[in-house]
């Protein structure tokens, strides 16, 4: 098993039952960090005053004082020399009152018992993206799957799909991008559907494949979260911890359901930054009439009235591919508006691209 060196370097359990710390323990080997552990709140202040943690788990209820106390004391204890050292703090029962006394003492976050695979994810991706990030891809060696040039775009923090990233893998070329993220779109179906049925009675030499083939496909359209998660399951399933795995696997599922949505909406848009269908004509021939133009405005403005989604869609897109270039930006604007739900932004500009067309028609009358 490939080792993890850049990931966590030290982490520190706080908690009186051995059983407890022995169940943390054997989740966070999956990713070879060095673990130490304190079996009461003394001890931990202690050991923070002459050692360096990267993260702390804190169980509540320890038998000398509470997880509030003993944060406390290790805030006030910890190197200040050292970045902020990330602690959680574990509790059987969690009230609004007890997070507001975790917060108040400087802890991270708290999560309740028991401390499960995907919540250890969590907290490894929310804090240490970056060292999980560069130790994955160094495991994986992307030397072998992606050029030298593209290593800085792979460890970028980006919010949804890279499209940056997916354009480079294919060379610049959009029409090829854009095949890619129509594959996607169908090869998540199959995906959700095979997962959900089969994941609890199927091969693993299957789940593996169907793993890797997830991971390249994210890869090639630059979804790096989904990308990250997938190599977190292929390293999960090498290491044998099944129901680490199996965790994790429930909530990768429900990352990629939520993806399959964003995805839809990203197709759309490219829709609109095709090249226009009349690019070999000259700059003053359109495949719209001025006549067709205006019409297939005002039924966009009524279809917005009414809340007609798919119709509104249709509409734009023929109005940014068929009509005059002098709306185009303006269009595309109002497309994205649609897209988050804003009819009434979109709403603005489409009456003002039509009174504009009205007043040009009243200049030409005079």
């Amino acid at each position: 098993m490939g080792k993890w060196k850049d990931l966590i370097y030290k982490v520190l359990i706080i908690d009186y039952k051995t059983l407890d710390i022995l169940a943390i323990t054997n989740m966070l080997k999956v990713f070879d960090v060095i673990i130490d552990k304190a079996y009461t709140g003394k001890q931990a202040i202690r050991k923070v005053r002459s050692e360096e943690y990267d993260l702390i788990l804190v169980e509540h209820s320890l038998q000398d004082m509470n997880g509030v106390q003993t944060i406390k004391l290790i805030r006030e204890n910890c190197h200040s020399n050292k970045k902020k050292t990330i602690i959680y703090a574990i509790s059987d029962e969690i009230t609004e009152e007890l997070k507001r006394k975790y917060k108040e003492v400087g802890a991270d976050g708290i999560f309740e018992a028991p401390l499960e695979a995907n919540k250890i994810i969590k907290i490894l991706q929310k804090h240490f993206k970056k060292q999980i990030s560069e130790a994955i891809f160094k495991e994986i060696s992307m030397a072998e799957v992606v050029s030298s040039d593209t290593k800085d775009l792979l460890l970028t923090e980006t919010k949804g799909i890279n499209h940056e990233l997916g354009l480079k893998i294919t060379g610049g070329d959009k029409n090829k991008y854009r095949e890619y993220l129509l594959d996607a779109n169908d090869a998540l179906n199959n995906s959700i559907i095979w997962l959900l049925n089969d994941r609890f009675d199927i091969d693993l030499e299957l789940l593996q494949l169907e793993i890797s083939n997830l991971r390249k496909l994210f890869f090639n359209i630059g979804e790096l979260e989904l990308m990250r998660s997938s190599i977190v399951l292929e390293k999960l399933l090498k290491h044998g911890d099944v129901t680490f795995f199996y965790n994790y696997l429930i909530e990768f599922i429900d990352q990629i359901k939520k993806f399959k949505m964003n995805l839809e909406l990203e197709l759309l848009k490219f829709e609109i930054e095709k090249p226009d269908i009349d690019n070999s004509k000259s700059s003053k021939s359109y495949i719209m009439s001025e006549e067709e133009y205006e019409l297939c405005l005002l039924n966009t403005i009524y279809y917005i009235k009414i809340s007609d989604y798919d119709s509104i869609i249709n509409e734009l897109i023929n109005l940014i591919h068929l009509g005059k270039p002098d709306f185009k930006e303006e269009l595309k604007k109002a497309f994205e508006d649609v897209l988050e739900f804003d009819y009434k932004k979109a709403m603005k500009r489409l009456v003002n691209i039509n009174t504009i067309i009205n007043l040009n028609h009243s200049d030409k009358d005079e």
